[in-house]
């Protein structure tokens, strides 16, 4: 029944997996909609934290672009004095 739904088994786990979930190799854990491991945050990116890792992500653009505009700023005035 469960085979018909899409489940499979998951050797490692020894759960029944449901569909569109994989298992992680570096957080051994079954992960549900599962992306992929991100090294910088050190967990899956699946469907419980998806939202998590785009504004992780956004902040992260925020702060670069922030830093890259101070710096012109900076080298700005200082060959304009």
């Amino acid at each position: 029944l469960e085979r018909e739904r899409g489940c499979r088994w998951c050797e490692t786990c020894r759960i029944v997996r449901p569909p569109r979930a994989a298992h992680c190799k570096h957080c051994d854990n079954c992960v549900l909609l599962s992306d992929h491991h991100c090294k910088f945050l050190g967990n899956c990116i699946g469907g419980r934290n998806y939202r998590f890792f785009f504004v992780f992500l956004l902040s992260l653009v925020v702060f670069v672009s922030s830093a890259v505009c101070g710096l012109l700023l900076w080298a700005l005035e200082r060959q304009l004095a």
